[in-house]
């Protein structure tokens, strides 16, 4: 378009055969479709994606893993998933307001993506919670734990000043040390998250380590 708009058009045409078999004329009707294509597109994001963070949801959060483990079952490789909570979330909350935290839960998903590769999936699940797919890792899911760890520790300060300090604990497990499917692979990886938090939390657990 002249305002360099993005449209979509769809085109409808017929074409008129003589007795011969021979195409005399072609009849088409163009139709502008781009009201209907984006609200397709805002449904299907809102579908997939967090509104908040725009980071994946559970649902492709979900799908994302699943292509993971096609891939290094294909290329015999390692990943890994890590379960997020933060700690202390709760108390922001509740004294600063949820507007605070929700502007909180957009600067923690920046910095866990700061922390990873192009080739790795960060999303949320809900909540204070978050996921992390490490695709073809090497023995080192548990430093790009503790990265994460040590980088949410670094007290938050917003524009007026206020300074938010949170922790993580964080569980990781790993396919197909710790389980051979994708519903156990996050149930383990939710199992050392939780031990992680019952040992004083803003720790790293691996599910093989307890």
């Amino acid at each position: 378009w002249p305002d360099n708009s993005v449209h979509y058009i769809k085109a409808v045409s017929k074409a008129t055969f003589d007795s011969a078999g021979t195409p005399t004329r072609l009849v088409g009707v163009n139709y502008n479709i781009t009201e209907q294509k984006n609200i397709q597109m805002r449904l299907g994001k809102e579908a997939s994606y967090d509104p908040l963070t725009l980071l994946p949801n559970r649902r492709l959060i979900t799908d994302r893993l699943k292509q993971a483990i096609a891939f290094v079952e294909r290329n015999n490789k390692k990943m890994a998933i890590l379960f997020i909570d933060l700690d202390e979330f709760k108390k922001v909350n509740d004294v600063h307001g949820h507007h605070v935290g929700d502007w909180l839960l957009v600067e923690v998903s920046t910095r866990i993506q700061y922390c990873l590769r192009a080739t790795d999936t960060v999303g949320r699940l809900g909540g204070d919670e978050f996921v992390v797919v490490l695709l073809d890792i090497d023995g080192n899911a548990e430093d790009v734990a503790n990265k994460i760890r040590t980088t949410l520790k670094e007290p938050f300060v917003m524009d007026n000043g206020v300074v938010l300090n949170i922790s993580s604990s964080i569980g990781v497990a790993i396919y197909l040390q710790d389980a051979n499917n994708q519903t156990m692979l996050m149930e383990c990886a939710d199992k050392a998250m939780y031990e992680a938090k019952k040992r004083g939390r803003n720790k790293v657990v691996m599910f093989a380590d307890f």
